[in-house]
């Protein structure tokens, strides 16, 4: 049996989340990510770095997932970016 990690895409432009979603699910969904909505069923979460509102929102969740952050600035998070 073959175990997926839920991964969670939040405030991603659509191009990169379409970006994202291929090179993390594979064309045919070969690799073992899920992509989920809700943010505390994630294990990961990536998200647009570059939009206040959301690394704030992301922030006060307080959620156990790990999160990685995409853009130019990690807001003071200490969070992970790219």
């Amino acid at each position: 049996m073959t175990m997926h990690r839920n991964l969670a895409l939040l405030g991603l432009p659509p191009f990169d989340r379409y970006l994202l979603e291929h090179l993390l699910l594979g064309e045919y969904g070969e690799f073992d990510f899920v992509i989920v909505h809700d943010l505390h069923a994630a294990d990961l979460v990536i998200s647009n770095a570059d939009d206040g509102n959301v690394v704030r929102n992301l922030k006060a969740r307080g959620l156990a997932a790990p999160v990685l952050l995409i853009g130019d600035s990690d807001a003071g998070t200490g969070w992970p970016l790219l």
